[in-house]
This record gives C-alpha cells, sequence and structure tokens, in this order.
C-alpha cells in the first residue's frame, strides 16, 4: 500500500496549508481528514 504513497506538488501544498495554517498545532488529524475529504481519489491510488 505504501508504494503507491505519492503526492504532486499541489497535493502535498494543500495538505500543507490545512495542517500548518487552517488547523495547526494538535488538530493534524483533523487536517488529513478533511484534505481526504477533499481528494476521495487519493485513498483509491493507494490501493494500486
Amino acid at each position: 500500500m505504501m508504494t503507491n504513497f505519492k503526492l504532486d506538488d499541489d497535493q502535498y501544498g494543500q495538505l500543507e496549508n490545512l495542517v500548518v495554517n487552517e488547523f495547526g498545532s494538535g488538530q493534524e488529524a483533523e487536517a488529513v481528514e478533511q484534505w481526504l475529504e477533499e481528494n476521495p481519489d487519493f485513498i483509491d491510488g493507494l490501493k494500486g
């Protein structure tokens, strides 16, 4: 599963913005959950 883990620059930037700027310290999991909701195809890509 993790061999398929790849983020392009845009995806990484969106995730970083949520984690650092919108949610902040202690709310990383919530930021990732929101990012995954906004990027549902990412999980399918992990499955190969």
